[in-house]
């Protein structure tokens, strides 16, 4: 309690302290310094000078003598922020109490996987709240820019994200980067989960990550059928139906050896819900240390919250982009692109379902197929450039691969009857 009077006297002695101070009221213990701190911080956002008849004026309820006395001993506020951390410290304990009281008092009324999401959900605010940090100065930013613009510049031009497997596409997006969403979109059946796969397999193999895949379509059998054609170049279909002879199994031996040195985490679930998805990627990063995690559909994951398919795919998208800034990490999505678009070049509005997609993704690409040739067609890059890519997809492999121009004719491609660069 003394230390939130002398913290709140420092605030009206010096007004540059309520400006930088970064607590809520709800970090006090008592009521009228409640009172009294949000009087300071509305004084502040109305231009007001900061002082006891400022902040009485604001006041209901309490005695203007409780508010002067708060400045009698305040012989300096240059230790002010020792003060604001103890009463962080002080309600950090207080809310990690009240929600061990909430287990305890609705652990009997819910699942466990709902009270799982409960007590997540709460220890992720209380952790992002005692950071105690909501912004910074470009001042005490520069030192960590120059050094990461250092490291740029040793690294002699190397991807500041984790490589896509595809040279081109990393030449426009600059590789998977942390705390980026990205979006993959098709209609059904145009390779979105292949391309995904494909992305992923890359990153563990090539680029030595940590990956985590997650998919509420196709089940853990399916994937690694998928995986270790793309790898070893077996037709899937052999792998399926066991029809292959001994050296092709010998072969197959070797890619095996080959992801057991690597790294990554697959979780299958028909049916999967918002809260499943979002506790298995937390744990893939926290717990199992994943670089990047790989979401295979939007579309696909369930909310009993919303009725329509809308509502659940947007809340899905926001919740995504959450994820991928709360663990600083690129999460790639799959999503799929309304049937009414076959036949066309897709745009941003085709992704089905849901234009909350359109305003939470960092980039958005999608996959088209003409009677040609197919195209990976970059909408929207931040912080990189939009354009097609050519792609060759191999059909018996289930995998995508860059087309190489042909040597007589030109960088452009026909998309609806129009010349396209690539």
């Amino acid at each position: 309690m003394q230390y939130e009077q002398t913290l709140l006297g420092q605030m009206i002695v010096d007004n540059r302290i309520a400006i930088d101070v970064n607590l809520d009221e709800s970090d006090f213990v008592s009521q009228d310094n409640r009172k009294i701190f949000r009087a300071i911080k509305d004084c502040i956002d109305d231009g007001l000078e900061v002082d006891i008849i400022t902040v009485s004026s604001k006041i209901i309820g309490v005695e203007s003598y409780k508010i002067a006395s708060l400045t009698n001993n305040i012989v300096s506020a240059s230790n002010w922020s020792f003060y604001q951390s103890e009463i962080k410290k002080a309600s950090t304990k207080r809310k990690l109490l009240q929600l061990a009281e909430t287990i305890k008092g609705e652990i009997t009324d819910h699942s466990p996987s709902d009270m799982i999401e409960i007590i997540e959900t709460e220890i992720t605010d209380i952790i992002k709240d005692f950071s105690n940090k909501s912004s910074y100065s470009f001042k005490e930013s520069m030192p960590g820019f120059i050094e990461e613009l250092q490291r740029r510049y040793e690294r002699k031009g190397e991807l500041p994200g984790i490589s896509t497997g595809l040279t081109r596409l990393d030449d426009y997006i600059l590789g998977f980067q942390k705390k980026f969403l990205y979006y993959i979109g098709a209609r059904p059946s145009g390779g979105k989960s292949a391309l995904l796969l494909n992305m992923a397999i890359h990153a563990m193999l090539k680029e030595k990550k940590t990956i985590g895949f997650v998919s509420a379509e196709s089940s853990l059998n399916e994937i690694l059928t998928r995986s270790f054609s793309q790898t070893s170049k077996i037709n899937s279909m052999t792998l399926l139906s066991g029809n292959f002879d001994k050296r092709t199994f010998l072969e197959l031996s070797t890619f095996l050896e080959l992801f057991e040195k690597s790294k990554g985490y697959i979780c299958d679930e028909p049916n999967m819900s918002l809260q499943l998805m979002k506790r298995e990627i937390r744990k893939m990063v926290r717990v199992n240390k994943c670089d990047i995690v790989f979401v295979d559909y939007v579309q696909l994951i369930t909310n009993k919250e919303f009725d329509l398919v809308r509502d659940k795919v947007s809340e899905t998208s926001i919740a995504l982009k959450m994820l991928a800034r709360e663990l600083n990490i690129p999460i790639v999505v799959a999503a799929q692109l309304r049937r009414d678009s076959e036949n066309k070049r897709p745009k941003m509005a085709d992704f089905a379902d849901s234009s909350q997609i359109e305003k939470d993704a960092d980039v958005a690409m999608m996959i088209y197929h003409n009677k040609k040739d197919s195209w990976l067609c970059i909408e929207k890059a931040r912080d990189g450039k939009t354009g097609d890519i050519l792609l060759f997809f191999k059909k018996e492999y289930v995998s995508f691969h860059p087309k190489e121009r042909e040597e007589n004719k030109s960088e452009e491609g026909i998309i609806n009857g129009k010349n396209t660069r690539w």
